[in-house]
């Protein structure tokens, strides 16, 4: 808005063009409160979109391997594979089964899990990190023997 010359004595002209300066700051107000809601809503939405959470529901009878957080550099970073033998959907969790029928002696969550594509079912694991073991070199062996574990 250019700037309206007017005599400082008149208090009426005065008035007038202030409140038409006003006026005019109000409506560019709402009009930038309104973008800036709407940019809002748009990047809500482009957030939501980015970061849904896509659960990969396995069922009972699937094989899944667990994956290992604290693989070193050459070791693998999934064991398995595992048979699911329940589900606890309240916490997000998993029963497994070895491939010999015995439980696995935790639940694992299914953020540690990822399905095993099998061509056919297998009756031995991949590779087991048995982690009872002190000396480095010894806790890598395949098929190391599990405790007995009684689950009701």
């Amino acid at each position: 808005m250019p700037p309206i010359l007017f005599d400082l004595n008149d208090a009426d002209q005065y008035l007038e063009t202030t409140a038409r300066e006003l006026e005019a700051i109000g409506l560019h107000e709402v009009a930038a409160r309104e973008r800036a809601r709407k940019s809002g809503q748009l990047s809500e939405a482009r957030h939501a979109s980015q970061h849904t959470i896509i659960r990969d529901k396995s069922k009972d009878g699937d094989s899944v391997l667990i994956q290992d957080p604290s693989a070193n550099k050459f070791e693998p970073r999934w064991f398995g594979p595992f048979t699911v033998r329940a589900s606890y959907p309240d916490f997000d969790a998993y029963q497994l089964a070895f491939p010999s029928g015995q439980l696995y002696p935790t639940r694992i969550h299914s953020d540690m899990l990822k399905l095993a594509k099998l061509e056919r079912p297998t009756t031995e694991l991949w590779y087991y990190k048995s982690y009872g073991a002190t000396n480095s070199r010894t806790t890598n062996r395949a098929h190391a023997p599990l405790p007995p574990v009684d689950h009701p």
